[in-house]
């Protein structure tokens, strides 16, 4: 019964759902899809007409942040430190972040949705299947992902079996928050301004790109599978094989 649901009580749901969220992915992952349905369910006159007070900073802009190459360091090595941590979680850790920054893929597709399957140990790349803007990426694995990813497939390995099953979570993330914690906690003890999971994977990715690698805007479009509405497109002259030993190839000594 939609109508008997109270702000209060959405308010409450949106904070459970997602603890460590800022007002403005609250709105879009809670508050907006409730509000869809609210609203559809009131003109089919099935709800009376009511107004949703929206969470604070719903329609602020997001600040990005490109952390450091030594901010990251900082960071995984806390996340990945074994005192008070057991080995599986300090493995699982370091190499979601890896995963993350090395890649630059979104938070959702590299640490929740992707499979053992996605991952090709022999060929060294990985396939996100589900990107923001439905084509699907390839990316070959840098070195101290490929370490990384071995590391933690030893934890991983299926009954009966000397590797992880192909349909496994590589990570047994069901959603986003786990990431969000373990970033957040990890930042705290590092003692590290604010950083989000996709600060860490999107805008440090970018940044190395640019910097490092020195992509230009149109190759850097090209590894980073970044949407636009025509730039994808036209410079799809560009070979991926190109692009892809670029991202494998870049400098990340200051990680190690």
């Amino acid at each position: 019964f939609l109508d008997d649901i109270t702000q209060q009580e959405l308010d409450d749901a949106a904070k459970k759902l997602r603890p460590n969220a800022t007002g403005k992915t609250r709105n879009r992952e809670v508050y907006t899809p409730f509000i869809s349905v609210y609203t559809a369910a009131s003109k089919a006159g099935k709800a009376p007409e009511r107004s949703w007070r929206r969470p604070e900073g719903a329609h602020r802009a997001i600040e990005t942040n490109a952390p450091s190459d030594g901010d990251i360091k900082k960071l995984i090595a806390v996340a990945s430190d074994l005192n008070g941590r057991n080995r599986k979680k300090a493995a699982r850790n370091k190499a979601a972040l890896y995963m993350l920054t090395l890649t630059g893929e979104r938070t959702t597709a590299a640490t929740v949705e992707l499979r053992w399957r996605n991952i090709d140990f022999g060929a060294g790349t990985v396939l996100f299947a589900n990107t923001k803007n439905k084509k699907p990426r390839l990316v070959m694995l840098p070195r101290l992902l490929i370490s990384a990813l071995k590391e933690w497939a030893e934890f991983c390995k299926a009954k009966d079996s000397d590797r992880p099953d192909p349909e496994a979570l590589v990570f047994g993330w069901k959603t986003r928050t786990g990431m969000s914690q373990m970033v957040a906690h990890a930042r705290e003890r590092a003692k590290l301004g604010k950083i989000r999971p996709h600060d860490i994977g999107r805008h440090s990715f970018g940044r190395r790109m640019r910097q490092k690698a020195k992509l230009d805007r149109p190759k850097l479009k090209k590894a980073g599978n970044w949407l636009s509405d025509s730039a994808v497109e036209r410079y799809d002259h560009f070979e991926l094989d190109e692009v892809s030993e670029a991202v494998r190839d870049v400098d990340t000594s200051e990680l190690e």
